[in-house]
């Protein structure tokens, strides 16, 4: 099993944003009145994919471990965009060909930064969004495929088995306090183990959900968990916001 550091030191997330756009391009040239890629497009309350995703990976991955992948042709529309990412973090595709050649790109820089690095790789050019009136499940087989889903799409709630194909719901609690600790953690769990689940809540659990699953009463314990999530990320933030920065050395 993965083992995760709280630090975060080796974990790098990589946004691949060198694609050409052209399904949608005439789309984009009625939003943008030019044939821009779509991750350039300002299609959200003048917010675009590539911004959106940003956001996205800045709630559990270290911008400063964020690589981006472009294409030079396309520089018009990412200069102003990457205008406050360090250079090393940019990775410059002579032309674009293509999703796997991009990937290897980012893999082969990552190799000589840091050979212990794990990676995400997120798309530019896909929009998430969080329907509070349609809660939205996604289903993970591993530890490593729910820190991969809790980061792509912004989840804010993991509902995890006793036991599953690499580990147990306190692994899969470790991972969360350690990768996502402004998410909440909920056991799915069978009667029989409740001796195994029994210190669940003492660990940090939120709640203990019993099988078979009274599904209406997930739908609001999930609704009131997510709730509470995005209040404690909210008062986070307002905290660090009124804390004096220390004074750093520039890079």
């Amino acid at each position: 099993m993965t083992q995760y550091s709280k630090s975060g030191l080796h974990r790098y997330c990589v946004i691949l944003a060198g694609g050409d756009g052209k399904r949608l391009r005439q789309l984009t040239q009625c939003v943008s009145d030019d044939a821009r890629p779509k991750q350039f497009c300002p299609f959200w309350a003048g917010l675009t994919s590539l911004r959106a995703t940003r956001r996205r990976a800045a709630r559990s991955l270290d911008p400063k471990r964020t690589v981006f992948v472009v294409t030079r042709a396309h520089e018009r529309y990412y200069a102003d965009e990457l205008a406050d990412v360090r250079p090393r973090q940019v990775l410059i595709q002579p032309d674009n060909k293509g999703t796997a050649p991009a990937i290897l790109l980012s893999l082969l820089h990552l190799e000589n930064l840091d050979p212990g690095a794990s990676v995400v790789f997120l798309p530019s050019d896909h929009h998430l969004m969080l329907s509070y009136s349609e809660i939205r499940l996604h289903r993970a087989e591993t530890v490593d495929e729910a820190d991969f889903l809790l980061t792509v799409t912004g989840s804010k709630v993991l509902i995890s088995d006793s036991v599953f194909l690499d580990g147990s719901w306190v692994d899969a609690l470790e991972m969360l306090s350690c990768v996502h600790p402004r998410s909440s953690f909920v056991v799915a769990a069978d009667s029989v183990d409740v001796g195994f689940v029994g210190d669940a809540v003492d660990r940090g659990a939120c709640a203990v959900l019993w099988k078979p699953l009274d599904w209406a009463r997930m739908m609001r314990l999930i609704r009131t968990v997510h709730e509470a999530a995005l209040e404690r990320r909210n008062l986070d933030e307002t905290i660090i916001a009124g804390t004096p920065s220390a004074p750093s050395c520039a890079e």
